[in-house]
This record gives C-alpha cells, sequence and structure tokens, in this order.
C-alpha cells in the first residue's frame, strides 16, 4: 500500500509542475503573440500608405508635374523596405514562438 501511495504522490507532483509549465507558458505565449501581432500590423500598415503614396504619385493626383522617376524610384525604395520590415517583423514573432515551443519541455 505504501508502494501505491508513493506513486500516487509522485504523479501529484508532477501534474503539479506540469500545470506551473503550461501556466507559465500560457502567460509568455499571450506576451509574445500580441506585441508581435501589432508591431506587424502598424509595420504594414506603414508599407501600405507608402504604397498609396506612390500610386497617388504615379497618377500624378496632386499636381501636373511630368514624372519624376528619381522620387518614383525612391517611392518605391521606401515601399519595398516597409514591406521588409514588416516582414522581419512577422518572422521575428515566429521565432519567438518557436524558440519558446522548443523550450517548454513536458
Amino acid at each position: 500500500m505504501s508502494n501505491f501511495t508513493s506513486r500516487v504522490t509522485n504523479f501529484q507532483a508532477q501534474e503539479d509542475r506540469t500545470k506551473a509549465i503550461l501556466a507559465a507558458s500560457k502567460s509568455h505565449i499571450y506576451t509574445i503573440g500580441p506585441n508581435c501581432t501589432e508591431k506587424t500590423t502598424l509595420a504594414l500598415e506603414s508599407a501600405m500608405m507608402r504604397i498609396y503614396k506612390l500610386a497617388v504619385f504615379i497618377r500624378g493626383d496632386f499636381d501636373n508635374r511630368p514624372l519624376d522617376e528619381e522620387q518614383q524610384s525612391n517611392l518605391s525604395n521606401q515601399a519595398v523596405e516597409g514591406f521588409m520590415i514588416a516582414r522581419k517583423l512577422a518572422e521575428g514573432g515566429v521565432d519567438a514562438l518557436s524558440a519558446h515551443h522548443s523550450t517548454v519541455g513536458l
């Protein structure tokens, strides 16, 4: 009977450790997820604004100047840079979650 009691006690202790690990993991994930999502969303919003500026520039809605290829190239580069930043932030979030997932040992 004492062997049985000992095993039950060990299982209960293991259950408590597992619950603590899961609670800590859940808390960490809830911190990582929204933070990365917000940063990525803001970066995408910025990139889309740059695309809008480029479209307005190309269409010539703001004035009747001839198309300035240097300015167009500059705006294009800014738009590409904006999307690269958004991608980097999104990948950073995935990497952070993956790293967290690999450290959780149950």
